[in-house]
Formats: C-alpha cells, sequence, structure tokens
C-alpha cells in the first residue's frame, strides 16, 4: 500500500480452491480467503522488519449446505530477516498471532516460523525451495483436544518476467483441519503454479 523511509504497509489477498472427488470427478469442495493487512517497521538490524498483522481467515463449502460461518480473525506480531548462507538467500520469519474473533472454530491463538530460499540457476530460472511449522493453541473445553500442529515443505522452480514472477511447485503439507467438520490434521501431497506480482 505504501513504502516510507522506515515504514511500509502491506495487504495480502489468497484465495484457495480445495479439490476432492467425493460427489464427482473433479469436485471443487471448498474455497478458502485469506486477507492479511500488516504494517511493517524496518528495524535497526539490516534488512530485518518487525510487523503488526491483522490476519483474517474464511472457509466456505462448495454444492454442500452450510447455514453458518467458518472464520477467525487473529492479531499480533511478525518479524522477518534475510540471510545469505554459500549462495542461497534464505528469508527467515517468525509469527505471534492471538485470536480477537472466531466462528465455528476452537483456536486462541497461534505461532510458528518459516524459512524460504533461492538459488539462481540462470537468468531465466531460479530454484526456490521452503518450510513452515505451526502451533494453533485451542480452547480445550470446546472440544475436548488440544493443540494442534501443521507443517509444511515445497520445492520449485521460479520463472521472472517483467511483471512479476510465475512459480511451478511441489509440496508436503500437514494441515491442521483441512476437513472443517472431521477436525483432524491431514496429510496430502499437492503440485501447483502461482503468479506473484511485482
Amino acid at each position: 500500500m505504501f513504502d516510507l523511509q522506515y515504514f511500509r504497509g502491506n495487504v495480502l489477498v489468497n484465495f484457495e480452491t480445495i479439490f476432492g472427488r467425493q460427489i464427482r470427478a473433479i469436485d471443487p469442495n471448498q474455497g478458502n480467503y485469506t486477507v492479511d493487512l500488516s504494517a511493517w517497521w524496518r528495524t535497526l538490524i539490516p534488512d530485518a522488519e518487525l510487523g503488526l498483522t491483522f490476519h483474517h481467515v474464511s472457509r466456505h463449502l462448495s454444492d454442500r449446505d452450510k447455514d453458518f460461518s467458518i472464520a477467525w480473525n487473529m492479531l499480533g506480531f511478525q518479524y522477518i530477516t534475510p540471510l545469505v548462507v554459500a549462495g542461497w538467500d534464505l528469508d527467515i520469519g517468525y509469527r505471534l498471532l492471538k485470536t480477537v474473533r472466531r466462528s465455528f472454530v476452537d483456536y486462541t491463538g497461534e505461532g510458528g516460523g518459516s524459512i524460504q530460499t533461492a538459488r539462481t540457476l540462470n537468468r531465466r530460472v531460479s530454484l526456490i525451495a521452503a518450510g513452515e511449522v505451526t502451533l494453533v493453541s485451542v480452547d480445550s473445553t470446546e472440544l475436548g483436544r488440544g493443540n494442534q500442529f501443521g507443517n509444511r515443505i515445497e520445492i520449485g522452480l521460479r520463472f521472472p518476467g517483467r511483471a512479476g514472477d510465475g512459480e511451478v511447485f511441489l509440496s508436503r503439507e500437514q494441515r491442521i483441519d483441512a476437513d472443517p467438520f472431521d477436525l483432524e490434521p491431514t496429510l496430502f501431497t499437492m503440485a501447483g503454479f502461482r503468479f506473484l506480482s511485482k
């Protein structure tokens, strides 16, 4: 949104469609929206940033009855710092968020860390990899379960362009509450592509 000398603002909007085979061969059964609003302060440590973040997620079912909302809002802090190791560009991040509003979830907060890396192979392609861990604290009195743990690893290729970068990737993820009714972690492999605007 804005970028000043010591401060910047950022908006992240992500829409995810999940496909299955429950009703038909190609069955888009979920649509998930994520909106992050954040304000970042460039710290005294070179290229490191501390951010205040508002995090919103809403989950919607496709071709299925649902007369209630599944959504939550969190507020908290993030910290990111870059690092270069043996020719690899690393971005390391940490986050700590507190739930301020929720509907049909028992989440009370979230903490986690991530690492992303890229290495230029030539001027047209870079190798990328990433890893992430997430711990979600819950109100155990609601559903009788403990805190939830998720993780994700990813490898892929990035193709830089004028308007943005294209990426193809392969990932392995343990997702917390992938099915909003089963409320169990789900382990799956995913291949895909994405476009990142500049």
